[in-house]
């Protein structure tokens, strides 16, 4: 199988809601998020989508549920490791954040990346 998507082309109404984000892990703006699937694996422990959040959040995410290799399509987000570190990233880069990991995720406006998520 090969998928090709080009995000410029993606539209509201290609999403539907998501709820990867747990209200309690909210500590300031909103959870307005909204993904579209692109492949699951037939196990569901492996899924490639484009992820989106549509307006400024701040998030404590404890014990990161997944691993997540991202690369953010538009927006830009600060990610606060447990030590007190920061680091900035906007289009074009690529993060990878390890399951368990506990961090704060600081997004300033609505902010849309390509995911691929390892369920274990």
């Amino acid at each position: 199988m090969l998928i090709a998507i080009d995000p410029s082309k993606l539209t509201e109404a290609d999403f539907t809601p998501s709820q990867a984000l747990k209200p309690d892990w909210l500590i300031s703006g909103a959870i307005d998020e909204h993904l579209k699937m692109l492949y699951t694996a037939p196990d569901e422990k492996f899924m490639v989508l484009v992820w989106e959040n549509r307006c400024s959040i701040e998030t404590k995410l404890p014990d990161y549920p997944v691993d997540e290799f991202l690369t953010i399509i538009s927006g830009n987000v600060e990610i606060e490791n447990e030590d007190g570190s920061k680091a900035f990233y906007g289009a074009g880069d690529s993060v990878f954040i390890e399951k368990g990991t506990t961090c704060i995720w600081r997004q300033n406006g609505p902010l849309r990346k390509y995911v691929i998520w390892n369920i274990r």
